[in-house]
């Protein structure tokens, strides 16, 4: 069975439902920017938010096995996650005449798979050689309710800036899959091995947003730049799961990699922020805009695989955003 020891790996930076507590921000990804009203409009009304994002590839070791793993030696294949993809909309109210606003939103995204082949030999009497290939995915699902308050203008005036607070649910899940084949002069083994990670948290959550029309005939025109950043932390638990299929197995070299389970509550700070150019034609609801959103999420997966090594999920990368508002 899969140790329960508590080893960790220091961090650098993730459908069962836990709590968690404090701040997660509400970005462009996760909660969307709200769209501004053009300087010569204003008032409540109903804003409808769609996002898309391109995911750089994470080099961070989300998908390392750790200890020994199913592959035998120490030196076993890391796997960095691949490029991917976030899909997210956001439905967001203010009545006329309130600095309230509330929003809904929901955020999905995965990578692409990446994989690696590995073949090592060593020239010994033993004449030992192992070989197999490895691939992992992993996929996210953040939900937020976010309620925030109109403080001021814009930077030069025209423009909105919002602080706020909310809930967010989050759901974090990898899987790690492959085959491999190890021999020596008296003992063979060879198989396959699946091995899932997720983490399920739900906390409170607080931002900071702006959009500001951009000084003179820009403006007027209906250019504008957004921004917000945030911290927070969410309280969650991980689970991992693995399950080892031997196909071969004579001798009992490194017998220990039976799979199973463990789980254990977690911690996982999070920073989060963007940068965005916008564009309002004048007299519409219309806001089309293109940025640029990082997050990280400590802790976020158990990456280990008989021993706990806790790995960080990052995300980066551009996205385009679009902009409805009905009044």
């Amino acid at each position: 069975m899969i140790d329960e020891g508590a080893e960790r790996k220091p961090t650098s930076l993730s459908l069962k439902w836990n709590l968690s507590a404090l701040a997660l921000i509400a970005s462009a990804g996760g909660a969307g920017v709200a769209a501004a009203a053009t300087p010569d409009e204003a008032g409540g009304g109903i804003t409808v938010d769609v996002q898309g994002q391109y995911n750089l590839s994470d080099n961070h070791d989300l998908s390392t096995f750790g200890d020994t793993g199913p592959f035998l030696l120490q030196d076993n294949p890391t796997l960095h996650p691949g490029t991917g993809y976030d899909l997210a909309g956001t439905v967001s109210y203010q009545a006329p005449g309130s600095d309230l606003s509330y929003s809904v939103g929901v955020r999905y995204g995965r990578t692409n798979t990446s994989g690696k082949s590995f073949h090592t030999a060593y020239d010994t009497k033993y004449s030992f050689s192992r070989s197999g290939r490895a691939s992992h995915t992993q996929e996210h699902l953040f939900v937020d309710f976010n309620v925030g308050k109109d403080v001021g203008m814009g930077i030069w005036g025209p423009g909105v800036s919002t602080v706020g607070g909310g809930i967010r649910y989050a759901h974090l899940s990898s899987l790690t899959r492959g085959s491999f084949a190890t021999s020596s002069k008296y003992i063979s083994r060879a198989g396959s091995f699946r091995i899932n990670r997720r983490n399920d948290a739900v906390g409170p959550r607080i931002f900071v947003q702006q959009t500001s029309f951009l000084p003179g005939s820009m403006g007027q025109s209906g250019f504008s730049i957004g921004w917000g950043g945030g911290v927070g932390v969410l309280f969650g638990r991980q689970t991992v799961s693995a399950i080892n299929t031997f196909t071969e197995d004579e001798g009992s070299l490194y017998n220990a990699f039976p799979g199973g389970s463990r789980s254990h509550n977690v911690t996982s700070p999070d920073v989060d922020a963007f940068f965005q150019l916008g564009f309002t034609p004048p007299h519409t609801g219309l806001t089309i805009g293109a940025g640029y959103r990082f997050e990280e999420v400590f802790n976020a997966l158990d990456g280990g695989y008989s021993v706990r090594s806790q790995q960080d999920f990052v995300q980066q990368g551009p996205y385009v955003d679009v902009s409805i508002h009905f009044k």
